[in-house]
């Protein structure tokens, strides 16, 4: 079986819900988001406990699954099936897409953040990429630089 892919325009979670703020926010904005037309999520929530994680993900799953919507998860593995989703996404700081496959099996899209300076031959086994980050954004502040729309068009034209 042939993994779904992301379609392609796709939100992603705001990367900064804890365990002690509810997230139902989350659950109504993207129902409202789903219902002007998007079709895909990616749940990237990094300081979320695995039980509150998996919790938001079946809700968003649960909201996505009327219209046939994507859900994938970022670096939650174990948690993929669980909740139903048709995708994990993987980081730099994330397991190898070798190993994250292992776990996932070949019926889930599994994607992985790409950046300027990154060996191609880390990408053969995923089935989509992203590509980062090309403007200053909070969750790679001193990790990584942004690299500007030019390294974007060079990186997709490669």
């Amino acid at each position: 079986m042939s993994p779904v892919l992301p379609p392609p325009l796709l939100a992603l979670t705001p990367g900064d819900l804890e365990a002690t703020i509810r997230c139902d926010g989350v659950l109504v904005t993207v129902a409202q988001a789903v219902g002007a037309g998007l079709r895909g999520v990616l749940l990237r929530e990094p300081e979320l406990p695995d039980r509150p994680f998996l919790e938001l993900a079946r809700g968003l799953a649960r909201i996505l699954a009327p219209v046939h919507g994507w859900l994938g998860l970022h670096d939650r593995a174990h948690l993929v099936a669980a909740s139903g989703a048709q995708g994990l996404h993987l980081g730099f700081r994330s397991l190898r897409p070798e190993d994250a496959r292992a776990v996932t099996g070949p019926a889930v899209a599994l994607g992985l953040s790409t950046h300027l300076g990154d060996d191609p031959s880390s990408w053969s086994s995923v089935d989509y990429r992203f590509f980062g980050p090309v403007k200053d954004t909070p969750s790679k502040r001193g990790l990584k630089p942004p690299t500007g729309m030019g390294a974007l068009g060079e990186t997709a034209r490669a």
